[in-house]
């Protein structure tokens, strides 16, 4: 009988998504390995022979988002208005995958937040925040470029960092507040029509 063929890939990645549920639910700092083996239905040791620990399951996975974002740069650079942007990022809610990650790093960094001593360990989470601003006003400068803006005096690192800030926001508040979405996008709107006219 021939051995059974294992897609690594996709069982790294079956593996990945089972870990990111459980960390959602059960909480990042509160989930062992076991808990995750037992979501996906397998031997604790099958964990250990695609992952070392949990933190290397958190890195690939945040990894993994950041790299469907970098695919979608293209797409990103075609927006023309700070609504559409809005509407695309909020959209990504949707995914559950995606809203479990966004779920797991407002606990992380409000941990790290309250144990400033643990600075070391949050060095990749501050890497990929930086990441994703850097990112944000590359967009953000594409939009200015797209005419979006009444003035071209508009500083856009600091607009881009007021529009991280306010999206974030708004995203933490969809998240605690789910029936709530509709009020938050009104809002979110007249407070980017408000940076439209900025002169």
């Amino acid at each position: 009988m021939s051995p059974k063929i294992v897609d690594k890939k996709a069982k790294k990645k079956i593996i990945m998504k089972h870990a990111i549920k459980i960390f959602a639910e059960k909480g990042y700092f509160q989930t062992k390995i076991i808990d995750i083996a037992k979501e996906a239905g397998i031997g604790k040791g099958t964990i250990y022979e695609y992952f070392r620990s949990k933190e290397e399951i958190i890195s690939e996975a945040i990894n993994m988002l950041m790299h469907s974002w970098m695919e979608k740069l293209p797409e990103f650079y075609k927006i023309k208005d700070l609504k559409e942007l809005l509407k695309i990022v909020l959209g990504e809610l949707d995914d559950i995958d995606f809203k479990n990650i966004a779920i797991i790093l407002v606990e992380v960094f409000i941990y790290f937040a309250r144990h400033p001593e643990k600075k070391d360990e949050a060095e990749f989470f501050m890497k990929m925040a930086e990441q994703h601003d850097s990112m944000f006003q590359s967009i953000i400068e594409n939009i200015k470029k797209n005419g979006a803006f009444e003035s071209d005096d508009i500083d856009i690192c600091k607009l881009s960092k007021i529009m991280h800030v306010f999206f974030d926001g708004v995203f933490v508040s969809i998240l605690l507040f789910p029936n709530e979405k509709k009020s938050y996008l009104e809002i979110a709107d007249y407070f980017i029509d408000i940076i439209k006219r900025v002169k």
